[in-house]
């Protein structure tokens, strides 16, 4: 396990969850062309090429292009092939109507197929189809929704590639679109180390750094002895557990704003997000990994209380198993080209020796 492979997780999931370790960026507008998307923001981003930003709360538009009515429903076509599924999706979000009433969230009746989808009409209703109907879809990861590594187009643009071509521009649900990135999510080492990175920033926000702790082992699956089992000694069933532990620390103000008992009180905020995150969660390891393999919380506790910060810390175990396969074997995979015996008695110094060539042609 590697701290890279942990920071690089938390800074894709974490402004998911909360603004505690990321700046929230204005958002002016998202559009693409093909499989590229760029964002537009309301001031100058600060971003640098493979810089991680994380986009909430957007739509993807899906021109409507036809309709159909009976006396109890409306049939819409879409242009693109929509994302829609009977029983998991429950509503479907209709905008751009001239007609007010169809604007909104509808109530999915059926969808017979992948261009089309059926919603209940009101009684009395007679649809005029005028405007510029869309259907507003959320598409996650599909969509400009989720984590994006950005390249630079200039100080208030930037670009990331889409999995498919989707619709433009972005609805912003509400009206506003949450964007973060600048994530202060770091790999430490020791504590002087990060408390000398802590103070050469801006000492009045959140800052997190992951650190690995030792790695142990655990006694054998099989033999459940409290000794570590040497391979030596168990070479059919030797799969001694492997304990990777790592611990994440969280530097928290306390000044004007953020008081010594609110810096402190953060604690289970900061956990309930980690929780959320952590918990269950894997990372690459060299040994091999069961089913129930999964990272999980060993403590949490305040390492460190002085004027300008509190730091919290959260330790997080993993595991995995070293097989036999994992360590040193002698290849016995050679050739087996004689058989050689020598039988003796305890009569005389005699024996009588046995020599096989086992080749198909012998070749002397």
């Amino acid at each position: 396990m590697k701290i890279s492979d942990i920071v690089s997780y938390l800074v894709r999931v974490l402004p998911f969850y909360t603004d505690f370790f990321s700046e929230d960026l204005i958002v002016k507008e998202i559009t693409s062309t093909g499989l590229e998307a760029v964002v537009e923001f309301e001031e100058e981003h600060g971003l640098r090429d493979n810089s991680i930003i994380s986009i909430m709360n957007t739509l993807v538009p899906n021109v409507l292009i036809d309709f159909y009515e009976t006396a109890d429903h409306i049939r819409f076509t879409t242009e693109r092939n929509h994302d829609l599924t009977l029983n998991y999706h429950k509503t479907v979000s209709l905008h751009g109507f001239n007609q007010v009433l169809l604007n909104g969230e509808h109530a999915l009746i059926e969808v017979p197929n992948r261009k089309q989808f059926i919603i209940e009409k009101p009684d009395g209703f007679i649809l005029d189809f005028s405007g510029s109907p869309e259907l507003l879809e959320n598409l996650n990861i599909f969509g400009y929704n989720g984590s994006f590594s950005v390249m630079v187009i200039d100080d208030f643009k930037v670009k990331f590639p889409l999995v498919k071509t989707i619709g433009s521009p972005a609805y912003l649900l509400f009206g506003k679109v949450i964007c973060r990135g600048k994530a202060r999510i770091y790999g430490g080492e020791a504590d002087d180390r990060m408390l000398a990175a802590y103070t050469k920033q801006n000492n009045s926000k959140f800052i997190l750094f992951v650190v690995l702790d030792n790695v142990t082992a655990s006694a054998s699956d099989v033999e459940y002895s409290s000794a570590v089992v040497s391979p030596d000694a168990y070479k059919t069933i030797f799969g001694a557990r492997i304990i990777d532990t790592f611990s994440i620390f969280v530097f928290v103000p306390n000044n004007s704003n953020i008081s010594v008992r609110k810096a402190i009180d953060y604690r289970d905020d900061i956990l309930e997000v980690l929780v959320v995150t952590m918990l269950n969660r894997r990372f690459p390891s060299p040994f091999n990994m069961k089913e129930t393999d999964y990272c999980t919380l060993k403590e949490a506790a305040m390492q460190r209380l002085e004027l300008p910060f509190v730091v919290h810390s959260f330790v997080f175990e993993i595991m995995s198993t070293l097989n036999i396969e994992d360590v040193y074997n002698q290849d016995t995979s050679v050739a087996f080209r004689d058989v050689n015996g020598e039988i003796g008695n305890n009569i005389s110094d005699e024996s009588l020796e046995l020599l096989v060539n086992l080749d198909d042609i012998p070749y002397n």
